[in-house]
């Protein structure tokens, strides 16, 4: 599966939206780059 621009944005959005850990399990279920994801936009499960 390969992420597009706007499905990144989708993804950035909804977790804007929704309780962080919420998200981040959500896409991590759904989404095999979720980490790579992640580091590229700095987001830490720690923050």
């Amino acid at each position: 599966m390969f992420t597009t621009k706007k499905h990144l944005t989708n993804i950035m959005e909804d977790i804007m939206q929704k309780d962080l850990l919420e998200a981040i399990n959500h896409y991590k279920a759904r989404t095999p780059e979720f980490e790579e994801i992640m580091r590229k936009f700095h987001i830490s499960q720690d923050e």
